[in-house]
């Protein structure tokens, strides 16, 4: 459906009289009623061949079926029909409609997708919102020669322009957008017809969007680009990223941070007023850093482990944590937590060790890095050890390098970790094991990790 963006559409529904072959009455349901719209800000919808809505009926008693209404004539009258529908004509119905090619339904539960976390623009056009954006809406207790009901648009619209402020023309590939405290910008859900509720299957922090046959971009001008998104909002200090990627593979990055509470809703479109304009101040750095502090007791979520809380069920479980700017993962064989001492002065994260086949990993945060790579990693303990060590890993705990000894704090408290991966995009980990079991626990109190990159040569 070439839908632009949102509002409401108004559905009528008329009985049409059956021909003598028909085993049920053609149901109409059509959106050619101009007094019925409500456009948003001035933009207008328009349906095309192939388009249908899928519309559950139910009474007080039961569901009578979910069935399938057709585009029909000129696609442009937004007329659809079905002669399928099994109903009475004497009854009064429940309606719940749902317009989305990609939605499966299964009794009242439908799964649909909210946005993408991989989208496609054609050149300057908008019409792939569409695909991403369901419509829904319902309507109660009406006859079947008597139908309306108003869908209403599930997905929130980002539009943006970018301009070039370089010396030279360039075509933009690809826009990457995040956010920096990780909300969630699209994905999979279940929606239940009768409630309207919807509960997350699978979601995605960030979304591409990859530009088709992109037109040139020349100096001083700019070009406007839109992506579907989940409802979501960002707090003011939160920020919008964009990593923009030109044909050349060349990328640059823009922060835009919210000077107070912006809510992208269902049905709306956010404007973004500030152009992106690339620049060499945009391009990404060669190197980039990324710190977690342990001893800041104000980084540690809510949800993170205490001492006091600690579930054996967490064992060998992959656990994610928002903590400060980055994401935080932890699979570890034996208990972690945060550690802060009676005064509260002193804190740590804490890994509680005996025996030597046991191990902890902490993910690398090096996947959505793009194009940087690990060059090591400085991990600073509150003291000296030679009962525990640290590798870098791959996924499954196998020591990356050839250097297979675990390096301990044993002349100083940080330990620099050169052996490192060499392909970027590769999930990789800091090993934490002891190097002999013990009858008493061995902490390993860590205060920070320091993870550098740099970019990696194409």
């Amino acid at each position: 459906m070439k839908k632009l963006f949102c509002f409401s559409i108004l559905l009528s529904a008329i009985l049409i009289s059956c021909s003598k072959e028909e085993i049920f009455p053609t149901l109409k349901i059509h959106t050619s009623q101009p007094s019925s719209r409500s456009t948003f800000e001035n933009n207008t919808t328009s349906w095309c061949e192939g388009d249908y809505l899928s519309v559950l009926f139910s009474d007080n008693d039961a569901d009578c079926g979910t069935y399938t209404f057709n585009i029909s004539g000129d696609p442009k009258d937004g007329v659809f029909e079905c002669d399928k529908a099994n109903l009475d004509p004497s009854a009064t119905y429940y309606i719940y409609a749902l317009h989305q090619a990609s939605a499966t339904i299964a009794g009242a539960e439908a799964t649909i997708n909210i946005g993408s976390p991989t989208q496609t623009q054609e050149a300057l056009t908008s019409s792939h919102i569409a695909q991403h954006d369901p419509l829904y809406g319902t309507a109660m207790g009406v006859s079947i020669d008597k139908m309306s009901v108003s869908l209403n648009h599930l997905a929130s619209v980002l539009t943006f322009k970018i301009s070039n402020g370089l010396s030279v023309p360039m075509k933009i590939a690809s826009v990457t957008i995040s956010t920096s405290n990780h909300r969630k910008l699209c994905g999979t859900y279940s929606l239940n017809l009768k409630s309207g509720e919807l509960s997350e299957t699978s979601t995605s922090e960030s979304i591409t969007l990859n530009i088709a046959n992109a037109p040139t971009l020349e100096v001083g001008n700019d070009m406007q680009l839109w992506i579907a998104t989940a409802p979501f909002f960002l707090a003011q200090g939160e920020s919008l990223k964009f990593t923009i990627t030109t044909s050349d593979g060349v990328e640059y990055i823009h922060t835009q941070t919210m000077g107070g509470e912006v809510a992208f809703a269902a049905g709306k479109i956010k404007s973004m007023k500030q152009v992106i304009e690339l620049s060499e101040s945009k391009l990404l750095p060669a190197t980039k850093t990324v710190v977690y502090d342990f001893t800041n007791a104000s980084n540690y979520p809510a949800d993170f482990p205490l001492e006091s809380n600690w579930k054996n069920e967490n064992i060998d479980k992959e656990l994610t944590y928002d903590f400060a700017d980055h994401k935080l993962t932890i699979k570890s064989d034996v208990k972690f937590y945060y550690y802060s001492n009676s005064a509260g002065t002193t804190h740590y994260l804490q890994f509680i060790h005996k025996d030597e086949s046991k191990k902890s990993l902490i993910y690398l945060p090096m996947c959505q890095y793009g194009k940087y790579k690990i060059t090591d990693v400085a991990v600073e303990c509150n003291a000296k050890s030679s009962k525990y060590g640290f590798a870098i890993t791959d996924k499954d705990g196998n020591i990356i390098g050839d250097n297979k000894n675990l390096l301990s704090p044993s002349t100083n408290t940080t330990v620099t970790i050169k052996d490192k991966p060499t392909t970027a995009k590769v999930q990789y980990c800091l090993m934490i094991k002891p190097k002999g079991s013990s009858t008493t626990d061995v902490k390993c109190n860590i205060k920070s990790i320091t993870i550098n990159y740099v970019m990696e040569n194409d």
